[in-house]
């Protein structure tokens, strides 16, 4: 019985609100305190912010692999040095998102960037200014409209790539990106003036805010799912806790 009433009141001490991370203070001589944990919002954070730290290499090799198709689509179409200055751009904002990535994988991402905005800001903006070359390709590479409808089509393939591997971690992180990608091409279709280029531009952007939504709520999802799963483990760990306490005070 004391077994199980020490359980129950760890357990409801746990979902009670604190987290399950208040110091333990009845320990006995015999059963040792384990450490005080980060606070469960805490640990929540840091487990998605390794996610976004996790993505920096899928998506440089993915932007490396975006520019050799555009420059094999565009080379006879395109003036050489417009394309080579395109290339260059996403080459060389992909190569600086790179050295970012490698010097955080060396030294340790918590050690330089402890929990707080900058663990988010960072990859956020680092990845945000690596699609900025997919963003002014409509605008740099569509020297006639047909090209123009290609690399808008191409975009919005790219837009889903974007949508997949960055909603659910940071809706920030999109909303950015979405204006980025989005706002070249859009302004490239209304300057032309027509019905039908006022029309993709404003698709296009129609585009982008209805998927914001989307993100933001299962964004939500997975963070509440991650953090469960925290708060399942502390309870395992309190009640395995208390019953050490409880077995100790019967010897």
């Amino acid at each position: 019985m004391l077994a199980t009433r020490l359980t129950l009141r760890a357990r409801d001490r746990l979902m009670s609100g604190d987290g399950g991370n208040r110091p333990e203070t009845e320990a006995t001589d015999s059963v040792a305190v384990p450490p005080v944990d980060p606070p469960v919002s805490a640990r929540v954070d840091e487990h998605m912010a390794r996610q976004i730290y996790a993505q920096d290499l899928p998506v440089i090799v993915t932007n490396y692999g975006v520019a050799v198709l555009v420059a094999w689509i565009h080379w006879s179409d395109v003036p050489r040095p417009t394309l080579l200055s395109w290339i260059a751009l996403s080459v060389g904002m992909n190569t600086a998102h790179l050295a970012l990535s490698l010097l955080d994988r060396r030294h340790g991402w918590r050690s330089r960037h402890p929990l707080g905005d900058w663990h988010w800001l960072r990859p956020a903006m680092t990845y945000v200014a690596s699609l900025i070359p997919a963003g002014l390709g409509p605008w740099m590479l569509s020297p006639t409209s047909e090209l123009l409808y290609l690399n808008t089509t191409l975009l919005v393939i790219y837009c889903a790539g974007v949508y997949a591997s960055t909603a659910l971690l940071s809706p920030f992180a999109f909303g950015l990106a979405g204006a980025v990608l989005v706002a070249p091409a859009a302004t490239v279709h209304m300057s032309s003036g027509s019905l039908a280029g006022i029309g993709i531009a404003a698709g296009l952007i129609l585009f982008y805010l209805f998927l914001l939504p989307f993100a933001v709520v299962q964004a939500r999802g997975l963070r509440r799912a991650v953090r469960v799963a925290f708060e399942n483990e502390e309870l395992a760990r309190r009640l395995a806790t208390e019953t050490e306490h409880a077995r100790a005070a019967h010897l």
